[in-house]
C-alpha cells in the first residue's frame, strides 16, 4: 500500500461529501421507513420507464413477428401495471420484495443444514453449517412473519454503510492522505 497526498479542493470535497453521506445515513436511520419507500418508488419509476419503452416498441415495430410485437406490447403492459402499483403502495413492495428474499434465505439455511447434517464433513465444520442454518431459518421466518423489521434491518445496514463512508470520507480529508494499493511496475516485478 502507498499513501497518497491529496490537493486542498480535493480534502475540502472529501469532508463535505463525508458530512453529506453522515447526514444521509442519520436521516435514514430516523426516518427508515421513508428511505424504503424513496427506493421503491425510484425503482417504480424505472420500471414504469421500462413497461412504456416495451409497449411502444411493441406498438411501432415492423420488423419483428406479430407474436414478438404481441408479447412486447403484453409485457409492457404488466410491466406498466406493476410499476403503478408500485408507485401507489411503496411500502408494500418493498415489504414484498424483503418477504421474497426472506424465502430464498429460508430455503438456503434448509440447504445449509441438509449439507451439515448428511455430508462427509468434521464436526467444527458441521456444527458451523447447522448453526448459520438455523440462524437463518429463524431469522428469514421472523422477516416473513413480521416483514416491517425486514424494512427495518435494511434501513439500518444501509444507514450504517452510510455513516461508515461518511466517516472514512472525512478522515481522509481532514488528513490528506488515502492509501492506495501499489500498481506493479516492471521494476517491481523484474528485480
Amino acid at each position: 500500500m502507498s499513501q497518497m497526498k491529496a490537493s486542498g479542493g480535493t480534502r475540502a470535497l472529501e469532508i463535505i461529501l463525508g458530512l453529506i453521506a453522515i447526514i444521509i445515513g442519520a436521516l435514514i436511520l430516523i426516518f427508515p421507513s421513508f428511505s424504503i419507500a424513496t427506493v421503491t418508488f425510484l425503482l417504480g419509476i424505472a420500471l414504469l420507464l421500462v413497461g412504456i419503452f416495451r409497449f411502444g416498441w411493441g406498438l411501432v415495430s415492423r420488423n419483428i413477428s406479430g407474436g414478438s410485437r404481441a408479447a412486447a406490447i403484453i409485457i409492457g403492459l404488466i410491466a406498466i401495471g406493476i410499476a403503478i402499483a408500485v408507485l401507489a403502495f411503496p411500502l408494500l413492495a418493498a415489504a414484498t420484495v424483503i418477504i421474497i428474499i426472506s424465502i430464498a434465505v429460508l430455503i438456503y439455511g434448509i440447504g445449509r443444514i441438509a449439507i451439515g447434517a448428511t455430508a462427509p464433513i468434521s464436526g467444527g465444520l458441521r456444527g458451523l453449517l447447522i448453526r448459520t442454518g438455523l440462524l437463518m431459518v429463524i431469522l428469514s421466518i421472523i422477516v416473513i412473519v413480521y416483514p416491517g423489521l425486514g424494512i427495518a434491518f435494511l434501513a439500518v445496514l444501509l444507514s450504517i454503510a452510510f455513516l461508515i463512508i461518511g466517516i472514512e470520507s472525512i478522515v481522509a480529508g481532514a488528513t490528506g492522505t488515502r492509501y492506495a494499493p501499489q500498481v506493479p511496475t516492471s521494476a517491481t516485478l523484474n528485480p
